[in-house]
């Protein structure tokens, strides 16, 4: 299996009038991403925070459809407000897996990816103590990590790993790909799945897939929840299409 997962993907729609900003806050993943899908707005874009000194550390702002903004999770930022027309953005939230979660066979994950890596473990710990709080709720089959001690340990270790980041990390914006690059970058990718599939090689994790992608798995990497249907009602966090 691959050790990357799609585990949500939506569309965000920023209004001037009605809804222009999002609050600071930190994404249910290990890895987010998302892709600028219009131009026919003013203001926006996304502000990074450093928590321990309440500073924000950079202001992203893609102004070329297609753009693509990868971050860390973990790092708390805020869809900042636009003053003029509609922003709309493609996001997708992806999961880091040291095993499958459908077959529990090992992705190939590295330990230095994964419990050497303090965003991943914080990753980890939050989903630990999120599934113990919904299996308290609904009156599960309780797992050792229900434990109020356990689950307040989570919690704790979550906030000062975070803090602990955001204190000694170098925090920092790169482009990946410079502008002019882009056109030779993209025929590369495609001169590579070509051959790929001329000379029918296979990937060696391949990925897994189910309807839906969207799960909540439990400190061991155990499936915890699998999300209802996700329908627009005009209210709530986004506006989904």
């Amino acid at each position: 299996a691959s050790a990357v997962r799609a585990n949500d993907m939506f569309i965000v729609q920023y209004d001037a009038e009605n809804r222009p900003s999002l609050v600071a806050h930190t994404d249910s993943s290990d890895i987010s991403f998302n892709v600028l899908l219009t131009t026919n707005f003013t203001g926006g874009g996304t502000r990074f925070w450093n928590r321990v000194t309440r500073e924000p550390f950079v202001h992203v702002q893609p102004t070329e459809v297609g753009s693509v903004l990868l971050n860390n999770a973990i790092l708390r930022h805020e869809g900042v407000a636009i003053t003029q027309g509609h922003r709309f953005i493609f996001v997708g939230f992806m999961g880091v897996d040291r095993k499958d979660p459908f077959t529990g066979k090992p992705t190939g994950l590295s330990i230095f990816s994964s419990y050497l890596s303090m965003s991943w473990m914080v990753t980890k710990f939050k989903e630990g103590f999120h599934a113990s709080r919904n299996r308290l709720a609904t009156q599960a089959a309780r797992k050792w990590t229900d434990n109020k001690f356990i689950r307040s340990l989570f919690r704790d270790l979550v906030s000062a790993i975070q803090d602990l980041e955001d204190s000694q990390a170098r925090h920092f914006f790169a482009d990946l790909v410079k502008p002019q690059d882009k056109e030779a970058y993209l025929a590369k990718l495609d001169e590579a799945y070509e051959a790929r599939e001329k000379a029918g090689t296979a990937l060696e994790h391949e990925p897994s897939w189910f309807k839906g992608q969207q799960l909540d798995l439990d400190v061991d990497g155990t499936v915890a929840n699998v999300w209802a249907s996700r329908k627009y009602t005009g209210e709530g966090k986004f506006n989904e299409l």
